[in-house]
Order: C-alpha cells, then structure tokens, then sequence
C-alpha cells in the first residue's frame, strides 16, 4: 500500500464510501447511495467510518491488479489477530461483516461513480474463518461505470467480541482506468502519424505450471525458459511465469507472480500485458510480420486469465520504448496439454529483429 496515499486519505474528511459490495456487518442496512449527476463533470463523495484505535483485525496483502481488459481482481485476505492483548475475549472474537468501497480520485475527494466490487462467493457472516477475497472472487468490472482516472479501492471489516464492543479495520489499494484507453478523444486523420516498419521474428516455447519438471517463467527478449528452481537466481530476467489457479492456466507479471505464487519472485519485473484486436485469431501473422501488424490498447493487465487457442496479445517488459520497439512483444495462445492439477500450453513469440 502507497503510505502517503493512506495518509492523505486518514487525514481529509472526505474519505469515500463509494459502494458497498459485501454483506454489511452485525445484519445493520447498508447506507442508502446519494444519486450522482450524471451531467456534473465533478463526481459526488462521501465520508467513510472512522476505524477503531484498536482491533484484532490483520488485513494482509491487500491489493488490485488487472487480469483482462474489462476485469480487475481484489485479492488479499482477513484473519483474527489472537495473539493481540489489547483487545478483551480476543478468543471469542468473530468478524460480522465487510464492505468495499470504490472511489474516483478527484480534487475535492472520492468521487462515487457507481464502481463496484462484486463477489462470485460471497462470504457468509459472522466468521472466525480466514476471509480470501481472491478465493471469494472479489473483482471490478470496469465497463460497469463510465469513468476513467485513478482510483482507491477501500476495504472495511467488521468484528465485534462477546460483549458487543466493535471494532473496524480499514486498508487501500489504487487502480488505474487510463483514459487513452477507455475514454480516448477522437483523433483526425490529420494528426496520426505513419510508424515506421520493424520487422518481427518469431519463436516458440513451452510453459508448464508444474513445479517440479518443465520451465515455468520467460525472459521474452532471449527467449530464455526458467524452471522453478531456477526463479530466485534469475528474478532479475523473468518477465513472465504460468501458474495454475482455480483448475486453468494464467500467464502472470514476474511481479503479480511474486505475490501470489512465487515468493522469491517479489518486487520482480511489472510487465503489462493487452488483448490484440487486428491479428486474425488462430493463424499466423504473415511474413514478413512488422510491428505495425498488431493494433492494441495500452497494455495495463498483469496477466492473462483466457488462454484460449489461437488467442492474441501484446506485451510491454519494463525495457519498453516506444519509439524503437524494444520491449515490445507479442504472442499467439498454441496447445494446451492439461492434467488434473496442471497446464502447459505452446506460445508463438513475436519479437523485433
């Protein structure tokens, strides 16, 4: 979490309570949401709960990252601190509910532009249990509110002990909807400029997501395959890692992997990734392949949910440059070869030469 962020949010009044997603605690109604102006260029806001000095509450890894072009998932989970003294009955303590809340950054506050997170298995409350939201599928859809811009994803929990004494526990975490993406200005011919051609050469690789045997990571501009032993000496090159997640294959930034599957991987390469809209699905590109051959928004995901055959994307390591084309890659989705816990799946690379 960004600490100047949080700090700017704890310390203005107007903190939002933009949308509430979850099932509120301790069977109270949820506030009731204000209409926006949809004419207003300037989104209303609102005031969010205070948290309680103290509570034994730990919300850990709290965090939102973008997985396709339209959905971001909220992952990170909630457990009961027992081994905090502070708080009376600790033992006994049960968490009674938990709100997300979803708000534009703008100059006067968090704006509510009807952005919500939704859950495809909502958790049932009061709970003793750990509450993993990725586990809950809590996730943005962002084609659901009109909006581009930054924005802060806030997370509430509830908890109350046997004597009826709540507490709140509060944690941020940003996302971005660019708007030369989703909200771009109609450009005139008059202004686009011709790209000069570079050419592409292609290779193919294997990715496995099985620990044991097979090479699960990439280093996209040598090509070079990384086994899962060999992650931690080589953190620095890894662009990309296949992992197996809810019985299907994900293709993941060396970074997101790191925090959700490969510790060693931590802090590793931010690489971005978008769908490709020009390049005809399931066939090669043509040689000769230039650069221009694929026709894509910004990459923003960092990873790729639908490995489906024949599939598209661009890619953008952390050595992009736009002007020469270095870090910029693209793959076609080949054969998947599934077992029961695991995946591997062929990728055709497309390179600069």
């Amino acid at each position: 979490m960004n600490f100047h962020l949080l700090k700017f949010l704890k310390t203005a009044a107007f903190m939002s309570a933009i949308s509430l997603s979850l099932i509120a605690c301790g069977g109270d109604d949820p506030p009731s949401k204000p209409g926006t102006d949809s004419s207003s260029s300037v989104a209303p806001t609102f005031s969010s709960v205070v948290e309680t000095k103290i509570s034994p509450i730990k919300i850990n890894n709290f965090a939102v990252s973008q997985v396709s072009s339209n959905r971001f998932l909220v992952t990170g989970n909630v457990v009961i601190d027992y081994t905090d003294t502070t708080v009376a009955n600790v033992d006994s303590v049960t968490i009674t509910g938990i709100q997300f809340n979803v708000g534009l950054v703008q100059a006067n506050g968090l704006g509510d532009v009807g952005a919500t997170v939704q859950m495809t298995n909502p958790v049932t409350f009061p709970t003793e249990r750990v509450v993993n939201f990725g586990e809950a599928g809590a996730a943005i859809d962002v084609t659901s509110f009109a909006n581009c811009g930054d924005f802060i994803v806030e997370v509430i929990v509830f908890s109350r002990s046997p004597d009826n004494t709540e507490y709140i526990s509060k944690e941020t975490a940003s996302f971005s909807k660019p708007a030369a993406t989703y909200c771009p200005e109609p450009v005139s011919s008059s202004s686009v400029v011709e790209e000069p051609l570079i050419e592409m050469d292609s290779y193919d690789v294997v990715l496995t997501t099985t620990k044991t045997s097979g090479n699960v990571a990439i280093d996209f501009e040598t090509g070079t395959l990384y086994s899962a032993t060999n992650l931690a000496a080589n953190k620095g090159l890894i662009d990309a890692v296949l992992v197996f997640e809810n019985g299907v294959g994900i293709l993941k930034s060396a970074r997101l992997a790191g925090l959700d599957n490969y510790d060693v991987l931590a802090g590793g390469n931010d690489t971005k990734f978008a769908e490709e809209t020009k390049a005809s699905s399931g066939e090669a590109v043509p040689a000769p392949v230039y650069t221009n051959a694929f026709s894509y928004t910004t990459p923003t995901m960092s990873a790729v949910e639908e490995l489906g055959f024949g599939l598209y994307y661009v890619v953008h390591t952390t050595s992009y440059n736009a002007v020469t084309k270095d870090g910029f890659y693209a793959f076609m989705v080949g054969r998947e070869e599934r077992a029961s816990s695991s995946t591997s799946f062929t990728f055709t690379i497309y390179k600069k030469k």
